[in-house]
């Protein structure tokens, strides 16, 4: 009982009244993380084993160079601007309150997250998604098998594969950087691996390609809203977001 609870604890924040707001950039993170991920693994694969001195392409100019790059920029604008402007018309946010967390799209209530089996639902991950438990361990089956399948088939395409899983790996923390220096201020930036907290079951938003899920990660780049969560989570719902889970796969 939330009356009962500000009845003993006098000086507790009342969240109902007094929110915590933050902007949401879970659509947004999780678009980046998927996309530049495979697009940094697939470039790097190709560019670290594909014979290049064999096609002639060892030939080429540094002015071939500068348009790569140039195409490259282009594509990765391709990618980026339409997000950004989906995130400028819908001005999501996050506001967590005594008992729920309400995520925000162009100032109304898009979905109410109740918290009454938030410690079940809560783990810091590495990889979009929930692959928690026996889930988690079926894609790392997946993903050792599919390499042991690849390196019977034939050794270059096994390096191929594990040069794409290396490079995406990097990617993945390149992008969780370049967030952290964005969104993060000078003296109160948070970098992490395990950078988004989730707080709830995944509920997919519109589909399209490399469509993500909405409703259920808070991102967290700085340092001040860290220790504003974890001292919501610790006193409204005896949560210390230290010890929740890290999920790996």
């Amino acid at each position: 009982d939330d009356s009962g609870f500000l009845q003993h604890n006098p000086k507790a924040r009342d969240y109902d009244k007094d929110p915590i707001i933050l902007k949401n950039y879970e659509y947004l993170y999780q678009k980046l993380l998927m996309v530049f991920s495979l697009f940094i693994g697939g470039v790097f694969a190709i560019i670290v084993n594909f014979d290049w001195k064999a096609s002639g392409a060892v030939d080429y100019s540094v002015k071939d160079s500068i348009y790569m790059i140039l195409f490259l920029s282009f594509l990765s604008l391709f990618i980026i601007l339409p997000e950004l402007i989906d995130y400028k018309k819908e001005r999501p946010t996050i506001r967590l309150k005594n008992n729920q967390i309400e995520f925000y799209e162009k100032d109304k209530i898009a979905y109410v997250e109740q918290c009454e089996n938030l410690q079940h639902n809560m783990d810091w991950s590495f990889f979009i998604g929930n692959f928690k438990g026996k889930r988690g361990l079926l894609y790392m089956f997946m993903a050792v098998l599919l390499c042991l399948v690849f390196m019977t088939i034939d050794l270059v395409v096994a390096r191929w594969f594990l040069s794409f899983a290396l490079f995406q790996f990097v990617g993945n923390i390149l992008v969780k950087f370049i967030f952290c220096l964005v969104l993060g201020k000078s003296g109160d930036r948070r970098f992490s691996l395990f950078p988004a907290l989730r707080v709830g079951e995944p509920h997919y938003g519109h589909i399209g390609l490399f469509a993500c899920s909405r409703y259920y990660l808070i991102p967290i780049f700085r340092n001040s809203i860290y220790f504003e969560l974890k001292e919501y989570f610790l006193a409204r719902h005896n949560i210390n977001i230290n010890d929740v889970d890290k999920i790996y796969f």
